[in-house]
């Protein structure tokens, strides 16, 4: 029986410029999926942070929001008058 991987062909072994070569394109590509993952992993932290600390806050926007456009539209003395 032949060996399915080979498909009865003999590799020969690279030279000592091709395995440098091979050597130094299999670590930038070990660097590069490694910068890939922080990224990555830093995006999906970014995106949980921001749910998990969100609660509060949109009321307060909606708020400050709503007092601003009040006063420009009332032109009123007491920036505290609603707010």
């Amino acid at each position: 029986m032949t060996d399915m991987k080979n498909n009865g062909v003999d590799e020969q072994p690279l030279d000592a410029l091709s395995e440098t070569v091979r050597r130094k394109m299999m670590r930038l590509m070990a660097v590069s999926v490694g910068t890939m993952f922080i990224g990555i992993f830093a995006v999906l932290f970014a995106i949980v942070y921001k749910l998990n600390n969100s609660s509060a806050e949109p009321t307060s926007l909606m708020l400050r929001s709503f007092c601003r456009k009040d006063l420009r539209s009332k032109r009123l003395k007491s920036p505290m008058a609603y707010c």
